[in-house]
């Protein structure tokens, strides 16, 4: 995601959606997806102007128990959805005075890259909370830039809304939240050391610190699971002031992880509320809780027992900016379980066997992909390289996605030149194909010690060729060109992406769509099904 403060950093023509979009619910799918549509139809980038805090910590910066996600969730919410970019403004007193005529002639209709404006049904902003729309629509019309107005979003009969969901969670309603949401509720924080009553009287327990601004579901007992280290466990978690064994007004958040023994303190985790079991009640001693506990640690088990989640995971390397997971839960449209296996040598790595019994299927990502090829039977015909494993009745089998998302993208763009950059597994399977397809390419690297002559190689490049960058993330993935070219980026970098955005002659796109295609091709191995 391109992440601006400015609307000066952008040199395309843009279109622009307004809002804080806390929660990123499905309310907030529906028009970012109709957005998102219609910028693509136009041949501009969708862009997003939204508040780096929201506006109500400026009225109270005292405020609690308030919003749905954090900020760093809500981002990559929203690029998970297709907003490429994301300008942030920070909520002050210069913004608080302006009205609503004042924000839009100074900050949006001021833009000369604007070129289209989608807004909610709920479109309102300016001290004085004036007629957004009718001044929306006056300025716009004065530049002769389109609007389109989105209608609200209903779900079970509700107008899907942020207000609404806040209301559910002080209920506990965690169904309804999670309908509405589209995923289960996420709550994160840090594991801190508490007064160990838990692990000494009653069950070992982790306690979360918490951003106290995050909106925290109704006291009471939940079935949850905990993601830490990168991988998902189920666990039991209690929200309240323990009247059992405390006099205090502190409220708490605290996790019994199934099937975890190891030390958790200061860990970063995530608890994903899944059901809500009973609410909070004070005991007349540690005995009668610890029955009760016990109690619902057999509901939590009996209910994860019946009920069936997708769990996934990718082995590979330095892997923890994996954007797999959003991508899988999208197109699943559901929460699930993807365990990051992060090796740092390949000997450390379980078999296929082994995996395939513990999770759904399991993809493998660079410096592994060869690892599996002599314990799986390898189901296309290049067999250099596998990134899928999967199971055809009691065969073990392996797959390259990648291979077939990749034939696709370049049947789709139809170039009759490649220059590829690298000479990694990505960069000898594109040979392959480029081979197949009856495609002209050439490779440089840093190896064959071309790589470093790009600029000549670009100059010298036929006109709509299509140039691909198969380099590691670290490579600065930029240059110059007077012809029109094709760029296809497979990694998903900022930078790049920005660089190039200044080139109207250069058609430029990231590595995401072949993650989506890749994923899709999965799925259907694991035999499971996309919404």
């Amino acid at each position: 995601m391109m992440l601006y403060t400015s609307f000066d950093e952008i040199s395309q023509p843009f279109g622009l959606i307004i809002g804080n979009y806390d929660g990123v619910h499905t309310g907030h799918q529906d028009v970012l997806g109709e957005f998102v549509q219609a910028c693509k139809k136009k041949n501009i980038i969708p862009v997003l102007l939204s508040f780096k805090d929201h506006p109500k910590f400026f009225f109270k910066p005292e405020a609690k128990n308030f919003l749905i996600t954090s900020l760093e969730r809500k981002r990559n919410l929203l690029f998970q959805f297709g907003l490429s970019h994301l300008v942030e403004f920070t909520f002050d007193e210069k913004l608080q005075k302006l009205s609503a005529r004042e924000f839009l002639e100074h900050f949006i209709f001021s833009q000369d890259h604007l070129k289209f404006i989608a807004l909610g049904h709920d479109f309102a902003l300016g001290a004085g909370k004036e007629d957004s729309l009718g001044l929306c629509r006056e300025l716009a019309s004065k530049r002769g830039i389109p609007i389109s107005l989105h209608e609200s979003f209903v779900l079970s009969g509700q107008v899907v809304s942020s207000t609404l969901i806040r209301g559910q969670l002080e209920q506990g309603d965690i169904s309804k939240v999670n309908k509405f949401l589209g995923r289960n509720y996420v709550l994160e924080g840090q594991v801190v050391r508490g007064k160990q009553i838990g692990s000494k009287e009653l069950v070992p327990t982790i306690n979360i610190n918490f951003d106290p601004r995050r909106k925290i579901p109704k006291s009471g007992v939940y079935a949850t699971y905990t993601k830490i280290g990168g991988k998902y466990y189920r666990s039991i978690t209690n929200i309240g002031h323990n009247p059992t064994v405390s006099s205090g007004n502190l409220k708490t958040v605290e996790t019994f992880i199934l099937d975890f023994d190891e030390d958790a303190y200061n860990s970063e985790v995530a608890l994903e509320f899944v059901k809500f079991i009973r609410d909070e009640k004070r005991f007349d001693s540690l005995g009668e809780l610890r029955g009760q506990i016990q109690i619902d640690v057999e509901n939590v088990k009996n209910f994860f027992q019946n009920s069936k989640r997708v769990h996934l995971a990718l082995v590979g390397k330095n892997i923890k900016h994996s954007q797999s997971q959003n991508i899988y839960e999208r197109l699943l449209g559901k929460s699930i379980s993807y365990d990051l296996l992060d090796f740092e040598s390949e000997d450390k790595i379980d078999s296929a066997k082994n995996l395939l019994g513990k999770y759904d299927g399991f993809s493998i990502t660079a410096p592994y992909k060869v690892h599996f090829l002599s314990e799986t039977k390898v189901a296309c015909d290049y067999k250099k390289a596998v990134n899928t494993v999967y199971k055809d009745e009691s065969i073990i089998c392996s797959t390259n996605t990648d291979l077939l998302g990749c034939e696709k993208i370049l049947n789709d763009l139809g170039a009759s030149n490649i220059l590829i950059l690298g000479d990694g597994a990505m960069a000898k399977m594109i040979e392959y194909l480029a081979t197949k397809l009856s495609i002209s390419i050439k490779v440089i690297s840093r190896k064959n010690g071309l790589l470093d002559k790009l600029d000549q190689y670009i100059e010298n490049l036929p006109k709509d060729s299509l140039v691909i960058n198969s380099c590691s993330r670290s490579y600065d993935f930029r240059f110059s060109a007077t012809s029109s070219l094709i760029v296809w980026d497979l990694n998903y970098n900022a930078d790049s992406a920005s660089w190039f955005s200044q080139f109207s002659n250069i058609q430029y796109f990231d590595g995401i769509g072949l993650l989506e295609l890749q994923a899709k091709y999965a799925l259907r191995h694991w035999n499971l099904e996309s919404k």
